[in-house]
């Protein structure tokens, strides 16, 4: 589901934002900006073991009206559907740490190209 209007203007509150919502490198770089900077990472409720829900509502309830932050899945996910929203062309795709004194980890990230 994309944002609404409404989704649009609460997320832009949430982080700060007026500038133009065009899909240009200028609005990804200051949306992105904003939101690093006023939606942390926060991995509270994996800790606390609560489920997680990743549904556009439940993502706009936590993190842009609950004001709170969350783990890759969540803020990238949000990040996703409003950057889509704005005109973007995305992929969301699976990621994983990699060191060099470790074997291969699982995929447990996520992040968003932008094409």
């Amino acid at each position: 589901m994309l944002p609404t209007r409404d989704d649009i203007a609460a997320y832009c509150e949430r982080i700060g934002y007026s500038g133009v919502l065009d899909p240009t490198l200028a609005t990804l770089q200051a949306l992105q900006r904003a939101q690093t900077m006023h939606i942390p990472f926060e991995n509270l409720d994996v800790m606390l073991r609560r489920p997680i829900h990743l549904t556009w509502d439940a993502l706009m309830h936590k993190l842009v009206h609950g004001h709170r932050g969350g783990y890759c899945y969540e803020v990238n996910g949000l990040f996703a559907g409003i950057l889509q929203r704005v005109g973007f062309t995305i992929t969301t795709l699976a990621a994983r740490n990699l060191t060099t004194t470790e074997p291969l980890r699982p995929r447990t990230h996520m992040v968003v190209a932008v094409h």
